[in-house]
């Protein structure tokens, strides 16, 4: 018995039935144009697409909040192109599942499959994000990390590959010192707690130091952080 033309076949059917160099997945959340105001709050419009889905399998929405807590939405099926299509058919009214967000806090997406638990795809947004950008070309954002506006994360981006800078603060009459190092890419990625002795929080300002440059990004830490910004209306189709 010959095994390399039998594996040789093998790879072959593999191949015309789509389970080799086929496209992964791909899933979005996009930002539709227009907003709306809902008692003087601003309402921002996304829509979920997504292809190359495993075709006639059938997947879960869920949504996640930034402190883990989830929700199940909405069913959806691949068709034959891999395109998730809603299971209940809104097309002349679409529907929307609608979500009061904080600033700087990030909102993810979670689409799961019945068929293989094994499979994820996912994507997120940060509808109402924290965000400086400076004269030098930096651009940076603090995302909400906890609960009681007492954790979150630095990004940054334009820095020099390998940099290193000085990030200083002062809260509650403690005094933090950090020292960050840009990756090769000229990106910061730092997450940081302090501790909230008054837990209503307030203003703080976070100053990055660099060899020609000194940054001043004020925001509003523990429950000062946690107010409601605005909505998020996810249109559903």
């Amino acid at each position: 018995m010959h095994v390399f033309p039998l594996l040789f076949l093998f790879f072959w059917a593999l191949l015309f039935q789509g389970h080799l160099w086929a496209d992964p997945p791909w899933f979005k959340c996009e930002k539709k144009w227009g907003e709306a105001k809902v008692q003087g709050r601003r309402i921002v419009r996304y829509r979920l697409r997504g292809n190359n889905f495993p075709q006639g399998q059938r997947f879960l929405l869920t949504i996640k909040w930034f402190n883990g807590e989830e929700a199940e939405m909405f069913a959806y099926m691949a068709n034959r192109r891999g395109y998730l299509i809603l299971e209940e058919d809104r097309r002349d009214d679409p529907i929307y599942a609608l979500c009061p967000l904080k600033k700087g806090e990030r909102i993810a997406f979670l689409m799961r499959s019945e068929e293989d638990p094994s499979f994820l795809a996912q994507t997120s947004v940060v509808p109402f994000p924290l965000s400086l950008k400076t004269k030098s070309g930096l651009k940076l954002s603090l995302e909400l990390q906890a609960q009681d506006g007492s954790s979150f994360c630095l990004f940054g981006r334009g820095f020099q590959p390998g940099e290193t800078c000085g990030m200083d603060f002062s809260f509650q009459g403690k005094d933090y010192h950090y020292s960050l190092i840009a990756s090769s890419e000229g990106r910061v990625n730092f997450p940081f707690t302090f501790e909230l002795d008054d837990r209503d929080g307030g203003e703080c300002s976070l100053i990055l130091k660099r060899v020609n440059e000194e940054i001043i990004f004020p925001f509003q830490a523990g429950r000062a952080a946690l107010g409601l910004i605005g909505g998020f209306a996810l249109e559903i189709r």
